[in-house]
């Protein structure tokens, strides 16, 4: 009768996908996949924003907006041009962001937020906290 004895060190080192040896090759591998996951997931950002762009241009906004159900003499009066926001005479902002449902910019150190709502781009709703929220609503060049 022939017994053989296994080594217990060898045992441990066998178990898995890859011998203890090549223990360096799996982790590469999932290095690997995990860069492969990250550059995907940037890829796909970056066709979304250029799908944004191109569904939604910042041209679809342009114009004269003026504050609603106010005193004229009161209203706000926002153009927004491809050079950037003027309201009531002065440059404020210079770039801006519009991404389809709203539009954000910053007076100087407040930061500004417009929704549009139902894809309607001549009606604007200011974001604040408070119970009045202005409605602006895009007018021709008087």
């Amino acid at each position: 009768m022939n017994v053989t004895v296994k080594n217990r060190t060898e045992q441990g080192k066998k178990q898995g996908l890859f011998s203890f040896k090549n223990r360096w090759m799996e982790v590469l591998i999932w290095l690997g996949a995990l860069l492969c996951t990250y550059f995907i997931f940037q890829a796909a950002l970056m066709l979304y924003g250029k799908y944004q762009q191109a569904s939604y241009p910042e041209s679809l906004i342009y114009g004269v907006w003026v504050e609603q159900d106010v005193a004229h003499y009161q209203a706000d009066r926002l153009v927004i041009s491809q050079s950037g926001i003027v309201v009531d005479g002065g440059v404020v902002d210079t770039d801006f962001q519009f991404d389809g449902e709203y539009l954000v910019y910053h007076s100087g150190t407040q930061e500004r937020r417009f929704k549009f709502d139902y894809e309607n781009w001549n009606e604007m709703t200011m974001q604040v906290e408070g119970v009045y929220q202005p409605v602006f609503v895009k007018t021709t060049l008087n």
